[in-house]
């Protein structure tokens, strides 16, 4: 995610946290569970349990879980008989109903009668304190709670139990979408407080390990660190109870366990898994492998300001040079989507008729790197991340195409927080890096990747008139001209050539037999599995 890597990992201590009376787990388990329980195997170990910075989708997908938010996302019909949640669609989850005012500055909320899991109640002023900490903490979630805007909320109100009342700024379409996220999650103050409370720009410690209050349709049983999680069905629950009573989650680096115990049963959810590994589990009669469209684009990206890549032509010749369909095939093992421009076709309000894939002609790419005039050859360095073997991969394609047309790039490859540093410095002319994340919105997409200006820019282009369209997108409420204007932007991006991306990806669930229903979010979702 773009913005999301300027927030420093919290690197939670691998000791076990008992959140109630039950027994810690390590989060192991030998078999795929009792029939009101699952067990989940996921790729990536979450960082921290503070929705004011988490950032990762292991971290997000626990707090989906645990906490309730004012607002939710509905289902369409997803792939192998599941489920799959709609950005289009937003829908009431804590706030039963909204009304926003005629310029879009005002949203009032009325909310259900709910309880965190003390049974004390949720009220408008819980979730006014809630909001407010988090843009206090000045963590990743208050990034998106704003939009990166500065100035946003002018007012948080709760004038009573059941009211909440956002005054912000500027008309903000996104916002509804941006309170169904693990960042908006309703945490205890009060237990906040009791547990070290909260210091401006600093995590709370224990909030890395512990959930605050819940209210969620789950509770956290045990946590381990890296290890794994229990998460059992909260009774206390406002709404419809969880179709399951006890997830097991455990955290699971290795591909080959993964595999291993998806095929074998152990596990019956599996996230995570390589694509070579979900490739090898087709067929098999008692797994299902699920492929769900994503809005993470992977980008070979080039820096605008920096020769030869400030030269448009250049880096116009060289996005014809990318054989897109080898590296979805060969690399991606056929999963994904081709496309060309600065959004995944995911992304609400966006004309996907403007993302058409770019094909591959080397001779066009020979003809427009004469005329730019740039002294060929030269040698570029293209930016990868070290223990990421997909972008390597794309590097090393991508080194072999360009080196016939006199552009030899050299791989440098960088540690996770290295490269991280290099993206938001431009250290490197070129790079390749995912491009995407957990908020389907092209203003806010726009704002964090592309404005002049931005830290997140990778690229650095700036596009004034962009800018501008961008701005009355965001204050424009219909659709159809707010569609009119992104298009525009879409337009003036796409002959910049700041990137090309190599494809649109998917995100691969494995389920084993004993999985009935399986709902996909951009997190993990127990709500509805069984």
């Amino acid at each position: 995610m773009r913005t999301l890597t300027r927030v420093a990992a919290l690197l939670a201590a691998g000791t076990c946290v008992v959140t109630s009376m039950a027994a810690c787990s390590s989060g192991s388990t030998t078999s795929g569970g009792s029939n009101d329980a699952l067990t989940v195997n996921v790729g990536q170990p979450a960082t921290t349990l503070d929705p004011a910075f988490g950032y990762d989708a292991s971290s997000l997908g626990l707090l989906q879980n645990f906490y309730v938010r004012l607002t939710s996302f509905g289902p369409k019909p997803g792939p192998e008989g599941t489920t799959q949640f709609d950005p289009v669609k937003v829908t009431p989850y804590l706030a039963k109903s909204w009304v926003i005012s005629d310029d879009g500055k005002t949203y009032t909320f009325k909310l259900n009668k709910a309880s965190f899991s003390d049974g004390s109640p949720i009220t408008a002023a819980a979730v006014k304190a809630s909001l407010e900490r988090v843009l206090t903490a000045g963590g990743t979630g208050k990034i998106i709670l704003t939009g990166d805007q500065d100035g946003f909320y002018k007012s948080i109100e709760a004038p009573a139990d059941d009211t909440l009342v956002l005054n912000i700024s500027r008309p903000y379409p996104p916002l509804l979408s941006i309170l169904a996220s693990p960042w908006s999650s309703i945490v205890d103050s009060k237990v906040v407080a009791q547990n070290g409370g909260d210091t401006k720009g600093s995590p709370n410690k224990w909030m890395t390990t512990h959930i605050a209050g819940g209210g969620g349709p789950f509770t956290l049983e045990s946590y381990t660190a890296s290890v794994g999680a229990v998460a059992v069905r909260n009774p206390k629950f406002f709404g419809e109870a969880p179709k399951v009573g006890k997830i097991n989650l455990n955290f699971t680096s290795s591909d080959v366990t993964l595999a291993l115990q998806a095929r074998n049963g152990q596990a019956d959810v599996t996230i995570g898994m390589s694509k070579t590994s979900a490739t090898s589990l087709k067929g098999d009669p008692n797994l299902r492998v699920a492929a769900f469209d994503t809005d993470t684009t992977k980008r070979i990206g080039f820096v605008t300001t920096t020769a030869p890549f400030d030269n448009k032509k250049f880096r116009t010749a060289l996005t014809y040079a990318i054989d897109y369909e080898g590296i979805r095939a060969q690399v991606n093992k056929g999963y994904g989507s081709l496309l060309f421009g600065p959004w995944a076709t995911t992304i609400p309000d966006f004309d996907t008729s403007l993302a058409q894939p770019r094909k591959t002609d080397m001779d066009k790419a020979a003809a427009l790197l004469k005329e730019s005039g740039v002294k060929l050859p030269v040698t570029v360095q293209m930016a990868v991340q070290n223990d990421n073997s997909t972008d390597t991969q794309i590097a090393t394609i991508v080194q072999n195409e360009w080196k016939p047309l006199g552009v030899n790039v050299e791989v440098v490859k960088l540690s996770a927080a290295d490269i991280v540093a290099a993206l938001s410095s431009r250290r490197y002319p070129t790079f390749v890096r995912n491009n995407g994340g957990f908020v389907y919105s092209a203003i806010y997409d726009y704002a964090d990747d592309l404005k002049c200006g931005t830290p997140s820019n990778t690229t650095n282009l700036c596009i004034k008139e962009a800018d501008q369209f961008a701005v009355q997108a965001a204050a424009e409420t219909d659709q159809a001209k707010r569609q009119q204007l992104l298009n525009q932007i879409v337009t003036l991006v796409n002959d910049e050539a700041p990137f090309a991306s190599a494809y649109q990806d998917q995100a691969v669930v494995v389920l084993g037999k004993r999985v009935k229903n399986y709902f996909y979010s951009v997190v993990m979702d127990f709500m509805t599995w069984a």
